[in-house]
């Protein structure tokens, strides 16, 4: 029985067929010679994603919020752009970063009175952001107090968590949608 391995590193395979210097076969032949074995390629997609959009209740206050907080998170306010959608009651503040676009939109009026629950089928339990440092988290606590953030637990090590060395803390919004700042071992300096 021939031994297959799979190799999956798709932004290689991909950046040396876009380069044209290999076709698919040779590329696969040039893996197979250098194994002494039989493979394939698999063209996974990368976990990577896009854009978010949350659902807040009144865009009134939320927007000068998150105009606060994204700052701090690295995004850039310059890169805000509003836009709306009359006939679906659709109104969103989208704000770009290289690697995210972050997004809070209106509820539609039927929903508008509705409570939050981050527990409810198909909710938002929570978003969290990466930190650099451990050092990062502790200065982003004292800045989210001071824009009016709700801290739920400060900064401090969840040893029930993993990997080990994770450090976090976690906050709410005005309207109470959760989220957390988090650094793990792996990603201290």
């Amino acid at each position: 029985m021939r031994e297959v391995i799979v190799i999956s590193y798709p932004l290689i395979v991909n950046t040396l067929l876009a380069s044209r210097a290999y076709s698919r076969e040779l590329l696969e032949w040039r893996i197979l010679s250098s194994l002494g074995r039989c493979a394939t390629i698999q063209d996974n997609m990368e976990p990577i994603i896009d854009h978010i959009q949350i659902t807040v209740k009144d865009m009134t206050t939320a927007v000068p919020f998150y105009d606060k907080l994204l700052p701090l998170l690295g995004f850039d306010i310059r890169n805000r752009v509003t836009a709306a959608i009359e006939e679906h009651e659709f109104r969103v503040v989208e704000y770009t970063h290289p690697r995210l676009i972050f997004a809070i939109t209106s509820p539609r009026s039927a929903f508008a009175g509705d409570r939050i629950n981050r527990r409810k089928p198909g909710a938002l339990h929570h978003l969290a952001f990466k930190a650099e440092s451990r050092a990062e988290v502790d200065r982003l606590h004292g800045e989210l107090d001071a824009i009016g953030a709700t801290i739920v637990s400060p900064p401090r090590e969840y040893p029930e968590y993993t990997p080990p060395g994770y450090y976090a803390l976690f906050f709410k919004d005005l309207d109470g949608i959760k989220y957390e700042i988090v650094c793990t071992t792996q990603d201290r300096a």
